[in-house]
């Protein structure tokens, strides 16, 4: 009876363990699922929500695989090549001209990593799998027919989905179309029909992002693979295959035939004689200046998150203007050194040649359009940026994991995720993890919650909340524009004008490298009457950015022109107005890319830069030169009042 009673004992153990064993892994499915699908319908994942929120997930996926799981871990080679990139993307973060940057920027490589990580390790079944790559499909298609409606509806000449730019979104679909081939060629009737439908759609909308560089790498990565694949392509095959490009040059075809069209903004002359060479002149400026970027500082680079603050110390021309250096690799260079990327590099090499011997064993379908789908993606990365987006981000390093959990692991160091010794390390990486994205998260919405608040006392207490949790520069210099404006509504009380200097200065002390912060503590300074000071802070910041900001050399020729130097408010002018010529004004008025409407203002920024050098020329009675600037100003901005009334006084004299 005794020994009954035992045996009952365990096998209710078992079955609770058993319990929670299912029940872990479905959340963890789930949570899986909702990463696939949330991140595309917010920007391509750019939103806040999803940059914060998606690491809260990928916390919580971590937590429940080793409290729920209950499974045994092994660690591989591509583990070990992720601990070492780790550990010296840390070091790079340590050395860092932004830290405060830099660590978020840390804490989206710790989420793929621990993404990649679960990935490769949760014992999913076939269906289960399946069921992951199916959503993943799913959801492409629907941002395929997301993406052709505002084709055809909307202003944009390429299809960019909610991701609104073209190549990001042609590098989303990239690991998506061999996907959805295999199962066009696997699907038997009447399924085949919906697998044929699916694919025609996704294909079009990828043919008419109109990204060449998508296309070459979709090319390429097929051809790597060919070897792999080409014996497992029947004649049928190669009969359905036709048919189906077929259906999708004449489907691709008859939308670029309506869209150009239905436009009443262009024209097919328009599109015609759009200058595609500008992209690759314009890329070609952004990686020459990349690797001078990285030979200031080739060990560890000025920290992750930083290319967009560095750059335009490095910056060639007004048009080579970017936040990203459209290559992922020649941007970790500049940005976390040659140690970082060569880490990064290994740790690519060892996921590809480890799965692509496999392929050679198995000869696996799925597994090669998912291995096609990562050669692509990473190929495209040496020429664009879509790993900046976190909805391509989560799709590669997840599709990563599953191509290595494919394969039974190796034989190696195994810890038992039971044991509390186990739990230590997840747990330490995922809290933090968690609690970084979720003060995110919070301040975020809650920062933007102030930036529409009309009552300018309620965003001020708004902003004075947030950073009690979050000492964003951005929070803080917000702050202090808000005590400025409040000081010019009452400039009796100097205590707020006091108060907005040691905000702006709290934010140039967390990130330096931003012009906006000067220009706003310049004004400070100069309503403080420190003229003198306020014209030191515009000059530095024409050191960080001497290209994209006509709106400080306005500050700086007002100061100039205020303290009557009028030789160096001309030379200022001067220098601005070479790089702003009527082409670059057309160009940045309309973006490279047809159709895609431009969002800068910089016509009136001109149009007073114009005007504030002819009061210059005017002080220093050259009439002749001022009338010129003053019509200038005019045909740039008829609406610049200044520059009409003073070219109807010089008519009188």
């Amino acid at each position: 009876m005794k020994k009954l009673k035992t045996t009952s004992s365990i096998f209710f153990r078992l079955s609770i363990l058993m319990h929670k064993i299912i029940f872990g892994r479905k959340i963890t499915l789930f949570l899986l699922i909702l990463l696939i699908i949330m991140p595309p319908f917010f920007s391509g994942g750019r939103d806040f929500f999803i940059v914060n929120g998606w690491l809260i997930i990928v916390g919580l996926i971590l937590i429940l695989f080793f409290l729920l799981g209950g499974q045994n871990v092994s660690f591989k080679k591509p583990h070990f090549w992720w601990i070492v990139f780790l550990g010296l993307s840390l070091l790079s973060v340590l050395q860092s001209i932004s830290i405060y940057h830099s660590i978020g920027a840390f804490g989206q490589l710790l989420a793929c990593a621990i993404l990649f990580f679960v990935a490769s390790q949760l014992k999913l079944s076939s269906r289960e799998r399946r069921l992951l790559l199916l959503v993943l499909m799913g959801i492409g298609f629907i941002m395929a027919l997301i993406g052709l409606y505002l084709y055809l509806t909307g202003h944009y000449y390429l299809v960019t989905s909610t991701f609104y730019w073209s190549n990001p979104f042609a590098g989303y679909l990239l690991m998506i179309l061999p996907l959805a081939f295999f199962y066009f060629l696997e699907l038997k009737r009447p399924y085949a029909v919906l697998g044929a439908t699916i694919f025609v759609i996704l294909l079009s909308a990828f043919i008419l992002t109109q990204s060449r560089g998508a296309w070459i790498s979709l090319c390429l990565a097929g051809l790597i693979c060919l070897p792999i694949y080409y014996k497992k392509i029947t004649r049928g095959d190669v009969g359905k295959i036709g048919l189906i490009f077929l259906l999708v040059i004449v489907l691709a075809g008859t939308l670029l035939f309506l869209k150009l069209n239905l436009s009443t903004e262009h024209n097919w002359s328009d599109f015609l004689k759009n200058d595609n060479g500008a992209s690759s002149v314009t890329r070609l400026n952004y990686w020459t200046s990349s690797i001078k970027m990285f030979f200031s500082r080739p060990i560890f680079g000025f920290g992750p998150n930083t290319f967009v603050f560095i750059y335009p110390a490095y910056q060639q021309n007004v048009l080579s203007s970017t936040r990203y250096a459209h290559n992922y690799f020649l941007e970790m260079l500049a940005e976390q050194g040659i140690f970082v990327a060569l880490s990064f590099i290994a740790l690519l090499l060892v996921i590809f040649y480890r799965s692509y011997r496999a392929l050679g064993r198995t000869k696996n379908g799925l597994i090669l359009a998912i291995f096609i789908g990562l050669i692509a993606a990473t190929l495209h990365n040496f020429i664009d940026f879509d790993w900046a987006y976190p909805a391509n981000l989560i799709t590669f390093w997840l599709l990563a994991g599953l191509v290595c959990g494919f394969f039974q692991p190796e034989a190696g160091l195994k810890i038992d995720g039971h044991k509390k010794i186990a739990l230590i390390a997840p747990i330490s990486l995922a809290l933090p993890l968690i609690l970084f994205g979720a003060v995110n998260l919070y301040t975020s919405y809650q920062f933007n919650q102030a930036l529409a608040d009309k009552s300018i006392v309620r965003s001020e207490q708004k902003i004075r909340s947030v950073l009690l949790l979050n000492p964003h520069p951005d929070y803080y210099s917000y702050l202090s524009q808000i005590l400025f404006t409040r000081w010019l509504n009452a400039p009796q009380d100097i205590k707020l004008l006091d108060d907005a200097e040691k905000n702006i200065e709290t934010a140039i002390r967390i990130n330096p490298y931003q012009p906006p912060y000067y220009q706003i503590m310049a004004r400070i300074e100069y309503s403080l009457n420190k003229k003198d000071l306020a014209n030191q802070l515009l000059e530095k910041t024409l050191r960080i950015d001497s290209l994209n900001r006509p709106s400080i050399h306005i500050d700086l020729i007002n100061l100039y022109l205020a303290k009557n130097q009028l030789d160096l408010a001309q030379k200022t002018a001067n220098n601005i107005l070479a790089n702003y010529s009527d082409d670059v004004l057309r160009l940045q008025e309309f973006a490279i890319i047809p159709g895609q409407a431009s969002m800068t203002q910089l016509k009136p920024q001109i149009s007073l830069i114009y005007y504030l050098r002819g009061v210059a020329e005017e002080r220093s009675d050259n009439l002749a030169a001022a009338r010129e600037d003053w019509m200038k100003s005019l045909e740039l901005d008829p609406n610049n009042q200044d520059a009409k009334i003073s070219l109807n006084n010089s008519a009188d004299q």
